[in-house]
C-alpha cells in the first residue's frame, strides 16, 4: 500500500479515537452531574470548546498527549468527583459511588467530609449507592 494511504487509515484511526473519547467524555460529565441541567449544559460547552480548538491538530505526539489526557480526565470525572446536593434542611448530601469491583471508593475519607464540611460551613450526608442507582 503506498505510504499516503497508510497515513489516511493512520489519521482515521486516530480520528475514531478521539470520537471514542470525546464520547467516553459527554458520558462521565453525565452520571457525573446527573440531576445538575445547568452542570451539564456547561460541562458540554466546555468539553466541545476544547475538541474544537484542538481539531485541526496533526503532531502525532501532541495528538497521543491530548489522547491520554482524555483518559485522565474521564478517570478523574468517573472516580474522583462526588456531586453534592443542597437539602431542604440546609445541609449537602452526597452519593459516592461503588468502584468497578462492587467496592466502596475510599478515594474520600470521614475526615475529608468532615475537614469539607467544617470549611464551607455545612453538614454532609453520605448515602452509598451503587453505579446503577
Amino acid at each position: 500500500r503506498p505510504p499516503r494511504q497508510g497515513r489516511q487509515l493512520k489519521m482515521a484511526a486516530t480520528r475514531q479515537r478521539v470520537l471514542s473519547g470525546f464520547r467516553r467524555l459527554l458520558r462521565a460529565r453525565k452520571d457525573l452531574f446527573r440531576n445538575d441541567e445547568q452542570a451539564l449544559v456547561a460541562s458540554q460547552q466546555e468539553l466541545r470548546l476544547h475538541f474544537q480548538h484542538n481539531r485541526h491538530e496533526t503532531d502525532p505526539a501532541k495528538i497521543q498527549d491530548m489522547l491520554r489526557g482524555i483518559d485522565e480526565a474521564e478517570d478523574m470525572l468517573r472516580n474522583h468527583f462526588v456531586q453534592g446536593q443542597l437539602t431542604e434542611q440546609g445541609t449537602y448530601a452526597a452519593k459516592i459511588p461503588t468502584g468497578h469491583d462492587g467496592q466502596e471508593l475510599h478515594s474520600l475519607t470521614t475526615d475529608d467530609l468532615e475537614k469539607m464540611a467544617k470549611e464551607a460551613e455545612c453538614d454532609v450526608t453520605i448515602h452509598k449507592h451503587s453505579p446503577n442507582q
